[in-house]
């Protein structure tokens, strides 16, 4: 799933973090580099607003939960050889960005499931969009401001 996430996450971020991004931000994990954009080093956390559309036919009790914990682990940096199963290295080289370094970084988490209507959704797909914003995470924290300033300018 982070191979679908990376080239988003790239276009909103990659000009602010691509070459100016300090090592304490970044993560190697089985020979890849991981670079977050929210990451405890750096005093920042993520709120994220999701709406999820799942087929009408499905969406059993508890479904939602599931498929929300599989999102925030898709937006965040694996942390194990086993989570690097299937790993795609981005085609055209560089880190893989990651939205989280680690997922206690969502601070806030508003979900809105709906019934999906589209006759030819299969039963086991979802269409989730997201907006993400990456804040301070009120923890203390010396590079919060360089950081900051890298994500707003």
């Amino acid at each position: 799933m982070r191979e679908h996430f990376h080239p988003q996450i790239h276009a909103q971020l990659a000009h602010r973090l691509w070459d100016t991004a300090p090592a304490y931000i970044t993560s190697t994990l089985d020979g890849h580099d991981f670079l977050s954009a929210a990451h405890d080093a750096a005093n920042t956390a993520v709120e994220l607003e999701i709406v999820m559309l799942v087929p009408r036919v499905s969406a059993p009790v508890g479904d939602p939960d599931n498929r929300t914990k599989t999102l925030i682990d898709g937006l965040t940096r694996p942390q194990t050889d086993q989570q690097m199963q299937g790993f795609t290295a981005p085609a055209l080289g560089g880190p893989t960005l990651c939205l989280l370094d680690d997922d206690g970084l969502v601070q806030r988490l508003d979900l809105d499931v709906r019934p999906w209507f589209d006759p030819s959704a299969l039963e086991n797909e979802v269409l989730v969009l997201i907006t993400a914003t990456v804040v301070s995470s009120n923890r203390p924290g010396s590079h919060f401001s360089y950081l900051t300033q890298m994500l707003t300018s």
